[in-house]
This record gives structure tokens, C-alpha cells and sequence, in this order.
């Protein structure tokens, strides 16, 4: 509900680089954590009191859910905060109500499943190495989720060159290094099968980093090389844009963006270049709106224009009023992109 009325405060905290700086460092703490590097637990103070609280009781109950809850809060806070950042853009109470409600049954509903069924229990193996193994393999997933969120803001070719590190370490923990006896099972063969796997994609993953500052000078081949003849030229005052179609006639392609977005990078180095996104788009008149940190005069068009996520690209005719059914909020496929240009022009 909280999401729902005060939506653009929350949302302009959860769209910054702030934000999904603290989350990035929060899952990589907890990866730390699954790897026995540190130690994450609630203050002995806390853990004494809740253990002299009565189990028994809807109040016992409760106040235990409630413990629950909070221990589990940073496990589950990305998620949350993504759904808090949906409602906080939709406006809506009732909405947010339910989906939180949602969030929470599918929370409950495994615990409520291995309540029930509590004799199946007994078949899963015994306490032992493998649950170190497991929460190991929960570590890197958690590192992976720390350079997912961290991407925006460090940039894709150090986030790649993290991914193949974390990749390579990966293979390593599979037993890429591990001797295998002839006599060994099937399943230490087919780990150190992935783990080859994940060595080889670490390498492609290396190797586009280092293409990307400049270490590898691969060939060009001709459709690249005639695509950087042909710059978009991206204007940045909308104002002035939709007077300069009101003269020619053109429609007006906005696109609004921020550095800490990493679908805007994917769409500025992968759809606007494409072949056969970028002819179409020097036919119209391009403008970029940065909201990276958006000024007062920032601020004004992105509510005049309802923007509620980023990226999101509009089309306006030449009479200054939207195209309507032609918004785009979140990632397009060039194929997609197209289309939509091509019935405007």
C-alpha cells in the first residue's frame, strides 16, 4: 500500500544506482556467507530472546512467523523490491495488496507442503558433505546475482570479464582439476562435462570483454564497417525536436534512458545498430532523454509522458501527440523494432 501511494519516491530510489548498489553488495555478503568466509547471523541478544519465546499459542505462532520473516528478509529482498518497484509504478492499493498477498502464499506454501508430508523427510540423505557441496553451488548463485545487479554500474565488459572469472571458478568447483579414476561413476564424469562447458563459455565471455577496450582488433566485416558510416544522430532537447517536426514532417523517436539500465545499454549497443533498426531510425528525428539523474526539467517529461520504467521509446507525429499502441517499455527484439518504425513512416 505504501508502494502504491507514495509510488514516485519509491520508485525513484529503486531505479538508482544507489539501490541496486546496496542489493549487489548485500548477495555478495550472503554469498561470502555460503562459502564460510564470514558469519551472518542476528546478535546473541536476539537469538536469546527468541528462544525463550513459547512456541505454543496463535501468539507463539505468530511471533515466531514474524522472526521468521525477518531473518529471511535479505534473502528475499530483491524479489520484493522489484514488486514494490511494479506496484509503486502502477499506483494501485488493491494491486499491491495482492500481490504482496501472493508473495507471501508462495513463500508459505512449501513450508505448508513439508509440514503436511513431514514423513517423505525421512528419505532425503544424511547430514554430510553434500550440503556443504549444495550450499557452495547456492554461493555462486548468489555471486551471480551480485554482478547481475552490479552490471548497470560497473559496465558489460567488466561484467563480462566477472562473469568469466565466476564462470571458470564454477568449472573448478565442478571438478575441472579432479583426476577421475577409471572406476569413478557416471556422475563425477558428467560434472567435469560441464565443467569443460563452463570453461569454454568463460573464454567467449573473456574474449568479448577484451574486444570491447580495444585488447583484440578482429576484422570487421563489411555490414559493420558501413554502419559506422552512418551514425545516429540522438537530439536532446525534446522541445526543440518536436518543433523541427512540426517543420518537416517527420515523426520523433524518444528514447529514455539511464546509465544504470542495462536493457537501455543492450537496446544502445545491440537494437539501434542493427541493420535494419538504424536506417529506419536516421529517417526520423531521434532524442535521447537521460534520467540517470533526472533534473527538474527531466523530471517534468517524464510525467507529462507517464514514464513509469526504463527504457521506454515513444513515438510522437508531427502534431506533438503520441502514436498511440506504439509504446515500448522494456526490451524489443530489431525485428520488433522495426515493424513499429516502419508503420510510421
Amino acid at each position: 500500500l505504501a508502494a502504491a501511494t507514495f509510488g514516485a519516491q519509491i520508485r525513484g530510489f529503486i531505479q538508482g544506482g544507489l539501490f541496486q548498489g546496496l542489493i549487489s553488495v548485500i548477495f555478495f555478503l550472503l554469498a561470502l556467507s555460503m562459502f564460510d568466509l564470514i558469519l551472518i547471523q542476528a546478535p546473541a541478544g536476539l537469538r536469546n530472546r527468541l528462544g525463550n519465546i513459547k512456541k505454543t499459542g496463535p501468539v507463539g505462532i505468530f511471533l515466531m512467523g514474524m522472526v521468521s520473516g525477518l531473518m529471511a528478509s535479505p534473502c528475499v529482498a530483491a524479489p520484493l523490491a522489484g514488486i514494490l518497484a511494479f506496484i509503486a509504478a502502477t499506483g494501485s492499493q488493491v494491486l499491491g495488496f495482492f500481490m504482496l498477498l501472493l508473495f507471501a502464499w508462495g513463500m508459505s506454501v512449501p513450508l505448508l507442503l513439508i509440514g503436511a508430508f513431514s514423513g517423505s523427510m525421512n528419505a532425503l540423505p544424511r547430514a554430510g558433505e553434500w550440503m556443504n557441496r549444495v550450499k557452495e553451488f547456492y554461493g555462486f548463485l548468489l555471486l551471480a546475482a551480485a554482478l547481475y545487479f552490479a552490471k548497470p554500474l560497473i559496465g558489460i565488459a567488466w561484467a563480462e570479464l566477472g562473469t568469466a572469472a565466476l564462470l571458470a571458478s564454477f568449472a573448478a568447483f565442478l571438478g575441472l582439476f579432479t583426476s577421475i579414476p577409471e572406476s569413478a561413476s557416471m556422475q563425477p564424469r558428467v560434472l567435469k562435462s560441464f565443467a569443460v562447458v563452463a570453461v569454454a563459455v568463460a573464454c567467449a565471455f573473456a574474449i568479448s570483454a577484451a574486444s570491447q577496450w580495444g585488447c583484440l582488433c578482429l576484422p570487421k566485416s563489411n555490414a559493420e564497417k558501413q554502419a559506422d558510416q552512418a551514425e545516429i544522430f540522438w537530439q536532446h532537447d525534446l522541445s526543440q525536436a518536436l518543433a523541427e517536426a512540426a517543420e518537416t514532417g517527420k515523426t520523433v523517436f524518444v528514447d529514455f534512458r539511464a546509465d544504470w539500465c542495462s536493457v537501455c545499454k543492450d537496446l544502445e549497443l545491440n537494437v539501434f545498430p542493427h541493420s535494419s533498426v538504424r536506417p529506419l531510425l536516421k529517417r526520423m528525428i531521434t532524442v535521447k532523454i537521460d534520467a540517470t539523474s533526472p533534473d527538474d526539467e527531466v523530471s517534468a517529461i517524464l510525467k507529462q509522458y507517464g514514464i513509469i520504467g526504463l527504457p521506454t521509446l515513444l513515438f510522437i507525429g508531427k502534431d506533438g501527440v503520441e502514436i498511440q499502441n506504439l509504446r515500448v517499455v522494456g526490451y524489443i527484439s530489431p525485428d520488433q523494432l522495426e515493424k513499429k518504425i516502419r508503420s510510421v513512416l
